[in-house]
């Protein structure tokens, strides 16, 4: 064989090879894929609410007393023992004065019972003794006493103290006024927690249960709390709950982001995106076997909008396809 024709037959061999792999490459589709593994997704449950304060401390004073002066106005933080309202108190500390009076009497009489008890003879005709005189007087002075002490109790009704340290959350009375105790004269939220009031759609409200965390979102901040309460009863449609965070900084009225977590599972991940509904409402992946696309059936564990916890069918380090999902069963593809 001449030299040409054997050159001839090595390019049309190299020719022919370059065809061929092009022909591979060119018809065998190219596939995005992950691989799966073991991980954890968080389902939760997003939903905004508006804060409020888990404890109020309405508070009264005396009815038809004259408000002296207020001395806090709505917003205002205060501590436990500050002074909020006082009112006239100069009718009850006169009752005081003369209570006190009488007390005075009382035991001056008492004394000179007690002094007489062995000089002055008691008149038969009498029908108590000396000895009985001496008991009532001291029943008296005992009355007397308790008497005085209630009205001591009464006048501290009459200066309005704050129970705890927090915002001035009302104020219902002004200087001059006459309180009538139709509603408090001023309430004080508590700022050692507060509560996040929210509305649950019913599916969202099925899987949120006391004791769960909840991340609340304030402009740049996230704190921490805990589900406090859950209706069991719908109203106008969504369900009330409640969620405790210890705050001082978010203010009461303020509307916030939730996330509630409502589990946290560990498993095999995938994206959700990878799952195919099946004719017989299952769900399954596609994997790539030695460059063979493979259909594997799975059960869905947990599910975000992003990830999903599956079982069976396929195994850690799997590549599963994550996009060309319409692609047939035994199908040859390469993975980008």
């Amino acid at each position: 064989m001449r030299a040409w024709s054997r050159w001839f037959l090595i390019l049309l061999t190299i020719v022919l090879f370059g065809f061929l792999l092009m022909r591979h490459y060119t018809s065998t589709p190219v596939v995005s894929a992950v691989e799966a593994k073991t991980s954890t997704v968080t389902e939760t449950v997003y939903v905004s609410g508006i804060v409020a304060a888990e404890k109020e401390y309405p508070l009264y004073g005396p009815v038809g007393a004259k408000v002296n002066s207020v001395l806090v106005r709505l917003g205002q933080r205060v501590s436990r023992g500050a002074e909020l309202v006082v009112f006239d108190d100069s009718e009850i500390r006169l009752q005081i004065s003369q209570a006190q009076r009488q007390l005075d009497i009382l035991k001056i009489q008492l004394k000179a019972y007690e002094n007489s008890k062995n000089s002055i003879p008691v008149s038969s005709a009498s029908p108590l003794t000396l000895e009985d005189q001496i008991s009532i007087q001291r029943l008296q002075i005992s009355n007397q006493e308790a008497f005085i002490r209630s009205l001591e109790k009464e006048l501290l009704t009459y200066t309005l103290r704050a129970p705890t340290n927090g915002v001035v959350g009302a104020v219902n009375v002004a200087t001059g006024q006459v309180w009538q105790g139709i509603q408090p004269a001023v309430v004080v939220l508590a700022d050692s927690s507060k509560k996040v009031s929210v509305m649950l759609n019913p599916i969202d409200a099925s899987n949120v249960k006391t004791g769960q965390k909840a991340l609340v979102r304030f402009g740049g901040s996230t704190l921490t709390g805990t589900v406090v309460f859950v209706s069991q009863a719908a109203v106008n449609g969504s369900v009330p709950a409640d969620i405790v965070i210890e705050s001082k900084d978010i203010p009461v009225g303020a509307s916030v982001d939730v996330e509630v977590v409502v589990r946290e599972m560990r498993g095999l991940v995938v994206p959700a995106s990878a799952l195919v509904y099946q004719k017989d409402g299952t769900y399954a992946l596609k994997v790539v076997e030695d460059g063979v696309v493979r259909t594997r059936s799975v059960e869905i564990v947990a599910q975000t909008a992003s990830e999903a916890v599956v079982e069976g069918g396929i195994a850690e380090g799997d590549t599963v396809l994550t996009g060309n999902l319409d692609i047939r069963d035994g199908q040859r593809v390469r993975v980008r």
